[in-house]
């Protein structure tokens, strides 16, 4: 059992907590919510919804009474739950990123979620989340974390979480790096407003379109509201029934796009305003802060970066732009993309001349890439297709059912053309360069990538051909990393050039 002056050393997160936890879980349950407040209202009990909102503001109170956090000399550990009790930690000495955010909530009460990452491969990502300390204690917590101020500095830092009445944590700063000293970053990228036209060309103003209009369907559906017993949704059918199928298309399409773009640019503002990435002067350290009403500062050490992912839509091609992503040990996969951003939709050239910067070489982004020969641009094809087939049985089945065949030959060819348009795009995307420094790579038509690892950071590199790729001899060449997505394809490489490619990688694999 653990001695009392253990027990001690664990506290709870900041008191103003107890504001913020509840209206979150009362957010949380807004659709049952809203269900209650309609189901007594129908009824005439209008106290429905009051009393249920207790239960979401009792779970509030509660999370904040049970959760409890500490710093001893290795580790941060965090204890959270009152039924199913949960203990995380993470070593101080394998901290990867420390991640410092606020909502509106959050910055109306000067308070600061953080978030320290260490990168262990389970299903936590190795982080912990300290959501509720002071913003200044946040700003301390990371700059300790980050950069292993002396003891001295750390026990004269009262106001930082990780100064406990124990000296723990100068115990714990007394093997770590000089102390910080403050000096100006040097900024290597900053966000212009103009720039945030270019929101709408980007997958995520789709994707937060489908979000919103499917949260709204659910809250229409908990609500028990019934679209079709509505008067002026009614007419609204009757009205287009008499412009015509093509006409009603054709103005969905149109406000569908006009919502999608209303969405991305409110959005983009949101996420990327004041967006600002820059070194440290001693080039150690990497920090980006974004974010109008929530704010966040991120901050990944320099020695962690491993290389840069290029990212290009279709539509962000179209107008030459482009976004960029690091490839890092401790911000793994695509579950921590907002980590690892370091551009928003930009110019290319100016995404192209911030990776230079950041990983100190010209022109990286810019070099030759090798095609893959007719094989590989024959199999794009063929997947593209294949795709159009199963995509015309589809549309097909519902046209001809209803009686409009022509349309179902409308929708064949235009699929087609696009299958075709689709091919041909993966076909010319599909290569790869290899560098004294970095292995590039690039595939994809829809949402084209380009990746540069470094390749000092292989840990393994992988020869692997299929039945298929056999047949067709090409093969694909895979390099394990242990930063970004832990693994990077080149893909359908011509099975000569992939086996000289094979060798130089494992090379450089036993030579490091």
């Amino acid at each position: 059992m653990s001695s009392p002056a253990a027990q001690s050393d664990w506290r709870r997160l900041d008191s103003r907590m107890v504001l913020i936890h509840p209206v979150r879980e009362v957010i949380r349950f807004l659709p049952a919510l809203v269900g209650l407040l309609f189901a007594g209202g129908q009824v005439g009990q209008h106290w429905y919804g009051a009393l249920g909102a207790v239960v979401p503001i009792a779970l509030g109170v509660a999370r904040w009474f049970t959760t409890r956090y500490r710093f001893t000399a290795q580790q941060v550990q965090l204890r959270r739950g009152l039924v199913n009790k949960t203990e995380l930690s993470a070593p101080l000495d394998r901290v990867r990123s420390v991640d410092v955010t606020a909502t509106l909530l959050h910055r109306a009460l000067g308070l600061a979620v953080v978030k320290i990452g260490t990168g262990a491969a389970n299903s936590n990502d190795g982080s912990v989340i300290l959501d509720g300390l002071s913003a200044k204690q946040a700003a301390a917590l990371r700059r300790d974390l980050l950069h292993r101020v002396d003891a001295e500095r750390v026990a004269a830092q009262g106001d930082s979480p990780t100064t406990d009445v124990n000296g723990q944590a100068r115990e714990a700063a007394k093997a770590a790096r000089p102390a910080y000293v403050e000096a100006p970053d040097e900024v290597l990228y900053t966000m212009r407003p103009a720039w945030f036209a270019l929101a709408p060309l980007a997958p995520a103003g789709f994707i937060t379109a489908l979000a919103l209009l499917g949260v709204g369907a659910q809250v229409i559906s908990q609500a028990g509201i019934d679209l079709t017993e509505n008067g002026a949704v009614r007419d609204g059918v009757d009205l287009a029934r008499g412009f015509g199928v093509m006409v009603v298309v054709a103005v969905a399409v149109v406000a569908g796009l006009a919502f999608i773009v209303i969405v991305a640019l409110i959005g983009s503002v949101l996420t990327w305003f004041g967006f600002r990435l820059s070194r440290d002067p001693g080039g150690r350290t990497f920090h980006v802060s974004r974010g109008l009403l929530t704010t966040r500062n991120t901050s990944m050490e320099a020695r962690r970066l491993r290389g840069v992912e290029l990212h290009e839509p279709i539509p962000m091609r179209w107008a030459r732009a482009a976004s960029l992503s690091a490839i890092t040990t401790g911000v793994a996969g695509k579950k921590s993309q907002d980590s690892s951003s370091l551009t928003p939709p930009s110019p290319r050239v100016v995404v192209a001349r911030t990776a230079d910067a950041i990983l100190g070489a010209r022109g990286v982004l810019d070099i030759p890439i090798a095609g893959h020969g007719p094989v590989a641009a024959r199999r794009r094809y063929t997947r593209a297709l294949l795709g159009w087939i199963a995509l015309t049985a589809l549309a097909s089945v519902p046209l001809v059912a209803l009686d409009l065949l022509p349309y179902a030959g409308v929708a064949a060819v235009g699929l087609l053309v696009l299958a075709l348009l689709l091919g041909r795009s993966r076909a010319a995307a599909l290569g790869h360069a290899l560098t004294d420094r970095f292995l590039i790579g690039r595939s994809g038509a829809v949402d084209r990538e380009t990746f540069v690892v470094e390749r000092t950071a292989a840990v393994a590199v992988t020869y692997r051909q299929t039945f298929f790729q056999r047949r067709a001899g090409v093969a694909t060449v895979l390099l394990a990393t242990a930063a970004g997505d832990q693994e990077y394809a080149v893909l359908d490489v011509p099975a000569e050039a992939g086996a000289v490619l094979f060798t130089e990688l494992l090379d450089t694999v036993r030579t490091h």
